[in-house]
């Protein structure tokens, strides 16, 4: 029987809602597959949107794309949770293993929070 889920907020970091293009490899592929596009993030993870499930705990490979980049953000990420969207689409939530370039994403993320509170300043 499936646990109930629960509504207190169990990440680290802030969340960033955003909506970025995104590309993931599951364990034994040899070719990256598009995903519909990444949700929110935070320094701790990602929430993406796609057309086929995701085991969880797998580690899968992550290319993001941020704002008017050409040059993706390269991550191993941790499957944490997958479910069906009523439109038949899946959610999933990433646990970031590694991230290649940290310090440029670390950087958009905070870029992206500073925003956020001057709007709502």
């Amino acid at each position: 029987m499936p646990r109930p889920r629960s509504n207190i907020e169990k990440r680290k970091s802030q969340r960033i809602y955003c909506c970025l293009p995104i590309k993931y490899k599951e364990p034994g592929s040899s070719s990256f597959r598009k995903g519909i596009a990444c949700q929110d993030m935070s320094g701790g993870g990602l929430g993406i949107t796609l057309h086929h499930p995701l085991k969880i705990k797998d580690k899968i490979g992550v290319m993001l794309y941020l704002d008017g980049e050409s040059d993706p953000i390269n991550a191993i990420c941790k499957v944490i949770w997958c479910r069906q969207k009523e439109d038949g689409r899946f959610r999933a939530g990433l646990k970031f293993i590694k991230v290649k370039d940290h310090e440029r994403f670390l950087e958009y993320v905070c870029e992206k929070i500073i925003d956020l509170s001057l709007e709502t300043s």
